[in-house]
């Protein structure tokens, strides 16, 4: 298949990316020139040998000139093909310097791309140490808060103080109960006394009819301050003497009810006083540790949500400030990139710009040589064809035959021959 001129005008390569243009495109376009010119130099070799045949038959000088051109031509052709042939070797070169120097970007890029994803995996590694210690904060937070809980529920409960004061109050009341008892014996002993001296009055009630009868002397005791011993030795002294024993007996028995009824007041006194002062101890120890509870769960509380609000604070103004640096860090490196690739593209875009002006510098070339050839090839035809016609035209209006006829070509002698197959032939000649 030939290739016309208005085919290699009309040719467009299509752009490959980065690689500019294809070099498949390039070598279909440089094999169809290629097989254009093969077809050239063939049919110049058929006219060539067209030449050597005229030459041969006489063509003279002439063919010998056509044979020269011929030959420069052969020799154009050849140095065209050559000069096809380093321009295929120059564009594969420029492309494979090209191609070098985007794979030398792309492993630019790419150990960019491994940077800035160490960089992000140290940032994700800080972040998860932020986090532990954001849980740590939690889990200390959480304790104050069960320690707040357990302080809620001692004070709910009364605490083990509260649980010792109880008990204390139950041992002060066991001992009221035990002095409640005591005076519950006075009294009881109290109660015996008296039974006692009205025993005594009832015996002196009888003694006294019995001393003013028998006019006897009788002795007697009295318990007081000491023993004392009274002797009566006459009637007349026996009514003093019972007298005064009936009297020191009462007034033994109303020292004795009076002790006992003091002493009962007295112990009594003491254990309300106590039992008061005990609750009254009770109590306020008890309002203290209340009040000191709640103290300490206020403090507690307060200080474990300054201390939360704090690690929740320095852990936001932490992920803020590690958010900042890798976006920035990004950003930074996005932009690299992006003037990397921008770079890289204007550097393809003038070394594609580059190339293409070179090919079609080459193609504008290889036209106007193919043109001045298929003008040559065209002058050579109509040349060659209006030799040949020239020659064939001279070939019919030459005369080849003698001007004497020979008396057997006559018409009327030939039919009258001898050798009538000579005759023949040389009738099928003329």
């Amino acid at each position: 298949m030939t290739l016309t001129i208005e085919q290699v005008r009309d040719t467009r390569f299509h752009l490959a990316r980065r690689n500019g243009y294809d070099p498949a495109d390039v070598d279909t376009f440089v094999d169809k020139v290629e097989t254009t010119l093969v077809a050239l130099g063939e049919e110049i070799a058929t006219l060539q040998q067209q030449v050597s045949t005229l030459s041969a038959s006489g063509g003279g000088s002439d063919g010998g000139e056509w044979r020269q051109q011929v030959e420069a031509k052969d020799a154009e052709i050849e140095r065209l093909r050559q000069e096809l042939n380093a321009a295929r070797s120059g564009q594969s070169s420029d492309a494979a310097a090209l191609q070098r120097q985007l794979d030398e970007a792309r492993e630019q890029l790419q150990a960019r791309d491994g940077d800035l994803a160490a960089q992000l995996r140290a940032k994700d590694d800080e972040l998860a140490q932020q986090a532990a210690a954001i849980q740590s904060k939690d889990e200390e937070i959480a304790r104050r808060q069960e320690e707040i809980a357990n302080l809620h529920n001692s004070l709910a409960g009364g605490g083990d103080k509260a649980a010792h004061l109880e008990s204390e109050l139950t041992g002060r009341d066991q001992q009221i109960a035990q002095l409640r008892v005591q005076v519950q014996d006075l009294r009881g002993e109290v109660s015996s006394r008296e039974a006692e001296l009205l025993t005594l009055r009832g015996q002196l009630k009888q003694a006294q009819p019995a001393a003013s009868g028998a006019g006897a002397s009788a002795a007697g005791f009295v318990a007081g301050a000491g023993l004392q011993q009274i002797v009566v030795r006459a009637a007349s002294d026996a009514s003093p003497a019972v007298t005064r024993l009936v009297q020191m007996a009462t007034e033994q028995a109303e020292a004795l009810v009076g002790e006992a009824k003091t002493e009962a007041d007295r112990t009594t006194t003491e254990a309300r006083d106590l039992a008061q002062k005990l609750t009254s101890d009770a109590r306020s120890t008890a309002d203290a540790l209340t009040s000191d509870a709640h103290n300490t769960a206020e403090r507690v509380t307060s200080e474990a949500q300054a201390a939360a609000e704090k690690a929740t604070m320095e852990a936001r103004d932490l992920a803020r400030n590690i958010e900042e640096r890798a976006r920035a860090a990004a950003e930074k490196v996005t932009v690299e990139a992006a003037e990397r690739a921008a770079q890289v593209d204007k550097d393809a875009t003038a070394r594609r710009n580059a190339l293409v002006s070179t090919l079609e510098a080459e193609r504008d070339e290889l036209t106007t040589r193919v043109d001045h050839l298929r003008a040559y090839e065209q002058q050579f035809r109509s040349s060659f064809t209006s030799h040949l016609e020239k020659q064939i035209v001279a070939l019919r209006e030459n005369r080849f035959a003698p001007e004497q006829t020979p008396d057997l070509l006559r018409d009327g002698i030939r039919g009258t021959s001898a050798t009538p197959r000579l005759d023949a032939l040389l009738n099928d000649e003329r």
